[in-house]
């Protein structure tokens, strides 16, 4: 820093910061060769050569004349642009694109273009795996879990050994890999200048052709069967009388850097979440089954969201159980209902939750992945005759009941079948959006690709990135480890203790590997889960 003291004064006042001073007493006063007016953007911290007349090295390294001289976690919170900012189009003067960060076999990969596989088998796959996982302590006490306990023999030695961890730390690595409750095709997103990576705020933009696969992938979060149309960004998109309604969510996740939340900036991912979360508000029946009890659905009885819980809570009363549910919701197929057991949640006499908090339990679920498990491993319920009760008679043994995942996995199956053949899909094959890579009767194998542009808020001369994701789907590969039920078409998740991760293998052949914390198998020459492509979008 330093200042003139008048405009005759040929000598310089200079006040020195603590690193100007180890320089001075280091290399001398020929040190000081430049100065500027102004140092808001002048790291310190960076050896600087001479950067030639009239320029001063910057922070950001914007002006690529100039010397990058750009520090780890250090950047301008609202940078200005100068210069003649280029108009939609043109070229990028500042050099600068939206780059998509994958973790690509522990290594670290970006691309401004990329296509990604998603194998949708292999997610399915996992989620069987955890649901297995999480009934030994959630159904341990029932008749039905008695007659399948094979399944689950060693399910916990298996963890141990073969995938070489303990359960809980095998729910951190999972989400660590982006296989969480959200199943990542991107894994986060910056903008690229120069030799540098900057955070910023991300929108998602999409043409008509993929706003329409968008929705179609995730019409049972928008969607009632009862609506004719749909709107969005001022188009109408036709789901009228669609029976076969997709479980799926995507999500963009945001990204914190620097002390600020960066919208947009996170990883992108879908999931299994056709349902809504809240409470079952009954009287409990545990006569009828002490584990999964009937609840009598009268008066102001029934299904909560859990605001509506929050907004009426003092008004309820003579009701004994408030028991938290999921629910998943269709004018065709009616409600289904999800609540936790009386094992999970270690009640084990009746009593008013409501009026006495020591009745009250928590879960411990330290990750959301285990949470998200527990509730898809949830008995359904459905009402009848203003009783909710298991679909499925929980009495005979010899049937496993249907479940929150059983459910979701049928309209998986329902789903990808109708993008072949229903008509209410044609637009999306018409555009080349639906690919049908196998053509036999029980090994479907389908795909539905979605592309989107990523785009800098702020930066609005950034290059967008874009990214095509192929959504792929194996009957085949998943049968070998759910086979389908035929009396009613479901798949059975307790048929047996099979885990097999086939990726882009597809089911075809012996290549495949158990462990869901692995990228590859046969040798690393095929990828589970996902396999990222750069530039071939």
């Amino acid at each position: 820093m330093g200042f003139i003291n008048s405009a005759t004064t040929i000598n310089v006042d200079v006040h020195l910061t603590s690193e100007g001073r180890r320089r001075l007493l280091t290399a001398g006063a020929g040190t000081f060769t430049n100065f500027g007016l102004g140092d808001s953007d002048i790291n310190y911290k960076v050896a600087i050569p001479n950067s030639g007349t009239g320029w001063i090295p910057d922070l950001t390294g914007d002006h690529l004349e100039c010397i990058n001289s750009m520090s780890d976690k250090i950047s301008i919170k609202y940078p200005l642009l100068y210069g003649n900012v280029p108009s939609s189009g043109t070229t990028n003067n500042f050099n600068s694109e939206v780059v998509l960060f994958f973790n690509d076999c522990n290594n670290l990969v970006f691309w401004n273009e990329a296509e990604v596989d998603i194998y949708l088998h292999d997610y399915l796959t996992l989620q069987k795996f955890l649901v297995n996982l999480k009934s030994v302590s959630a159904h341990g006490n029932s008749d039905w879990y008695l007659n399948f306990k094979n399944t689950f023999t060693g399910l916990t030695n298996q963890i141990n050994s073969v995938l070489g961890t303990t359960e809980e730390t095998l729910y951190y690595n999972l989400e660590k890999l982006g296989r969480g409750v959200f199943f990542d095709f991107f894994d986060f997103v910056k903008i690229k200048q120069g030799g540098k990576f900057i955070d910023d705020d991300f929108e998602v933009v999409l043409d008509r052709a993929n706003k329409e696969a968008y929705l179609a992938l995730t019409q049972s979060y928008y969607l009632l069967d009862t609506e004719t149309s749909y709107t969005l960004d001022g188009e109408n998109f036709d789901f009228d009388n669609t029976t076969f309604l997709s479980p799926f969510n995507i999500s963009f996740g945001s990204r914190t850097a620097l002390g600020r939340e960066y919208r947009g900036a996170g990883a992108a991912g879908i999931s299994l979440h056709g349902f809504d979360y809240g409470y079952i508000l009954g009287n409990e029946n545990i006569l009828t089954n002490p584990v999964y009890p009937n609840y009598l659905f009268n008066g102001i009885a029934g299904y909560y969201t859990a605001f509506s819980i929050e907004q009426s809570v003092d008004n309820f009363t003579n009701i004994n159980n408030l028991i938290p549910s999921a629910r998943i919701q269709s004018v065709q197929d009616g409600s289904y209902y999800y609540p936790f057991n009386r094992t999970v949640l270690g009640i084990q006499t009746q009593g008013t939750i409501i009026d006495n908090s020591n009745i009250i339990r928590i879960t411990k679920t330290p990750t959301a992945l285990e949470t998200y498990a527990m509730f898809n491993t949830n008995v359904e319920y459905s009402l009848q005759n203003s009783v909710i009760k298991p679909t499925k008679a929980i009495t005979n043994t010899s049937q496993e009941p249907a479940l929150l995942l059983t459910r979701q996995i049928k309209y998986v199956d329902e789903f990808f079948s109708a993008l072949t053949n229903n008509d209410k899909y044609r637009r999306l094959r018409d555009n080349g959006l639906v690919n049908i890579i196998s053509t036999s009767t029980s090994g479907d194998t389908v795909s539905l690709s979605l592309t989107l542009e990523i785009k800098s808020v702020n930066n609005l001369v950034a290059k967008p990135g874009r990214v095509k994701v192929n959504f792929i789907y194996n009957k085949t590969a998943f049968s070998h480890n759910a086979p389908v039920d035929f009396t009613d078409g479901t798949r059975k998740l307790f048929d047996n203790s099979t885990y097999r991760y086939y990726g882009d293998d597809l089911g075809t052949g012996s290549n495949f590997t158990t462990n869901p914390q692995n990228f590859t198998f046969n040798s690393g020459n095929n990828n589970i889960f996902r396999n990222i492509k750069g530039l071939t979008v």
